[in-house]
């Protein structure tokens, strides 16, 4: 069987250090694995920066995948004035046999119309990881910002769609929620499967037991990046401190808006309650962090079914989110609050402290629900799309 390139295209920051590749999410080489499982050789399309250290990054590069990078451009300026970037890499999408696209992304959009311009354009699958919509809001915008990313949103939502309309394999990081919003071409198959590597060993084997300490101790996990909106958190934090509950917070990630969030919480004035932890490298070392809280919080505008949440559900932790994307498959209502709202987001977090008795069945249940996530259930699911993708090149 002769062998298979694969184009993967994302709208992903990755990190060049000494020609290896690192990234300061968590996406390790090992994630790339599952494509090489069917295709012999990955070449990954994304946003690039060099650095002068991989100091609290986690190496990405290996056997069988290449990194070709584009400016690390954002905002309005990378929606209308990218394309010029992707079509230097015009020989890299003639030369694939098949490519899949992780949307929503710009980047997407760019070498999709590339492809669709070629004589004979490559086999797609799409990988739906969020809404295209989401993203786009924060609270404190005005009506005017408002409508002009309505306008950008329904155009790039229209984009996706061409996509997934046109794709012969695909999955989404939802069970139900961008299924309904992106169905999938009549006679496509595509599956469930989240982003998520969890290897069943994290899974706990028996409920989280009460840690000692009268300071609610509250968590998240993510990059400082608009999406993952830290500065609710700390809003909500100082609602807590508002009505007498002891609480520190502690963020574990880094990011262009951490000294944004740094300054908002001096503001608010609960500096001295929070812990930034920065990149913590090895899952190991987030799992200890995540077994000393109690809380695990996620305040994001926008998310497809949350990759954090599950590593801390299958911890055990009480989780609670905002009532976006598909948090609502993780968790229910009454652990959801809405976006901007803080003393609701504290209401909802005030009510569990009197049911401490309770958190070990809330935990048991959450790392239940995280099993439905673990390699044993993932991996077939992926290798199955890919797999479909792989057939079109044959």
């Amino acid at each position: 069987m002769p062998d298979k390139k694969l184009l993967l295209v994302t709208d992903h920051v990755y990190f060049e250090y000494k020609g290896e590749y690192f990234d300061n999410f968590g996406f390790t080489y090992d994630f790339f694995t599952s494509y090489l499982q069917v295709f012999d050789h990955v070449d990954v399309l994304c946003r690039m920066v060099s650095v002068e250290s991989a100091k609290g990054l986690v190496k990405s590069s290996g056997e069988g995948v290449s990194f070709h990078g584009t400016p690390d451009i954002h905002g309005m300026r990378w929606f209308l004035d990218s394309k010029k970037y992707f079509k230097k890499h015009i020989e890299l999408i003639k030369s694939t046999d098949a490519i899949c696209y992780r949307i929503p992304a710009t980047a997407a959009w760019n070498v999709h119309v590339l492809n669709q311009g070629l004589e004979a354009p490559k086999p797609h699958m799409f990988e739906f990881i969020g809404d295209p919509m989401d993203a786009l809001f924060s609270v404190t915008d005005s009506a005017a910002k408002r409508f002009t990313m309505t306008q950008v949103g329904k155009v790039h939502m229209r984009r996706m769609k061409a996509i997934s309309d046109s794709a012969v394999s695909g999955s989404y990081v939802s069970q139900y929620h961008l299924q309904k919003k992106f169905p999938p071409p009549a006679g496509v198959e595509t599956e469930a499967i989240s982003s998520i590597r969890l290897n069943e060993e994290y899974l706990r084997s028996e409920p989280k037991p009460h840690r000692v300490g009268s300071k609610l101790k509250i968590i998240q996990v993510a990059s400082f990046v608009r999406q993952k909106n830290q500065t609710y958190l700390i809003d909500i934090l100082r609602e807590l401190g508002n009505r007498g509950i002891e609480a520190e917070v502690h963020f574990v990630g880094t990011g262009p808006l951490q000294a944004d969030a740094k300054a908002h919480a001096r503001e608010k004035g609960v500096f001295d309650d929070i812990i930034f932890h920065n990149q913590i490298t090895g899952f190991d070392n987030v799992v200890k962090l995540l077994d000393g809280c109690d809380i695990f919080c996620l305040p994001s505008y926008s998310e497809g079914v949350p990759r954090s949440m599950i590593e801390a559900m299958a911890r055990g932790l009480v989780c609670v989110g905002t009532d976006i994307g598909g948090i609502d498959e993780l968790i229910e209502d009454e652990f959801r609050f809405p976006i901007g709202k803080p003393k609701a987001a504290a209401d909802v977090i005030a009510r569990l402290i009197p049911m401490k008795e309770d958190w070990p069945t809330i935990g048991e249940r959450n790392t239940k629900k995280a099993a439905e996530f673990g390699q044993s259930i993932l991996v077939p699911r992926r290798k199955k799309v890919y797999q479909q993708l792989r057939k079109h090149t044959e």
